[in-house]
């Protein structure tokens, strides 16, 4: 229920910014750059909003190929509510459906949607599956996938990488001959971002460049220090056991000030005693 809730929510924010009518300036096969502008940073806008919100209640999936069975029936109703909804608010006709534009061949379609929807996959795999430092920060990358996907392709097929986004509107609206695409394009890229997440993990590709999560001053390279004497010596933790870095201090020798080398504890606990 929360799952539906939430994707309701995204796919009426999502497809109330969205026309593909008009995608491209009249009969000319320029986009309208205003237009594609304001529909990519909408739709991604929305997805990171809709991440950051909802990430801990529902895991923020939104999208048939990243989940399956009970998650995929909820997300394919919420997005029938959300545009029955945008139907009976809005004035006009809803003119949201993903369709191919002028000149792309079904092939081109469908390898487009597997492409882009292959880059959303992973985005979602490696910055939110993938546990790091920065994971409190996936809803900003996958967002900027997002939009990066409808820069790229919301003039050649609408941008679907979703196939509930693209089902709503055309349950809705009426299904075009070339529906199949986003079915079959977004399933098989989610399939194929996948096979590369578990390539890398079968040949531990965190060694490829290890060290990139630490916390530790001599770990960094030479090049971003400052030159100079320096202490990078790691001192043991007691309460935790664990190695933590220590305090780096620069001496200052033109000014001949003089800095304490032991920071530990330990002896600033016999400094204090020695004073008493």
């Amino acid at each position: 229920m929360v799952e539906f809730g939430c994707t309701t929510g995204l796919f009426a924010a999502n497809t109330s910014n969205t026309d593909n009518s008009i995608s491209t300036d009249g009969n000319s096969s320029v986009p309208n750059l205003n237009l594609l502008m304001y529909v990519a940073t909408s739709m991604g806008l929305s997805l990171l909003f809709s991440c950051w919100i909802f990430f801990r209640a529902t895991g923020a999936a939104f999208n048939p190929p990243l989940r399956f069975v009970l998650y995929t029936i909820s997300q394919l109703l919420a997005s029938i509510a959300a545009c029955a909804v945008l139907q009976a608010l809005l004035p006009g006709p809803l003119v949201v459906s993903t369709t191919l534009g002028a000149g792309t061949t079904a092939a081109q379609g469908l390898f487009i949607e597997v492409f882009i929807t292959c880059a959303l996959v992973l985005s979602v795999l490696f910055l939110a599956v993938e546990k790091h430092k920065a994971t409190f920060l996936a809803p900003v990358g996958i967002g900027i996938t997002l939009f990066a996907g409808h820069l790229f392709a919301l003039v050649y097929t609408g941008a679907g990488m979703n196939t509930a986004r693209s089902f709503g509107p055309a349950v809705v609206a009426g299904f075009s001959s070339e529906h199949w695409i986003y079915w079959i394009g977004p399933t098989l890229g989610s399939l194929l971002a996948v096979a590369i997440y578990a390539f890398m993990k079968l040949f531990k590709y965190w060694k490829l460049s290890e060290g990139q999560d630490t916390d530790i001053p001599s770990k960094s390279p030479e090049l971003f220090t400052p030159a100079g004497p320096r202490e990078t010596d790691l001192e043991k933790n007691e309460v935790s056991g664990q190695n933590m870095p220590q305090r780096v201090y620069w001496p200052a020798e033109s000014s001949g000030v003089e800095h304490r080398k032991d920071h530990s504890p330990k002896s600033h606990e016999t400094e204090m005693a020695g004073m008493v």
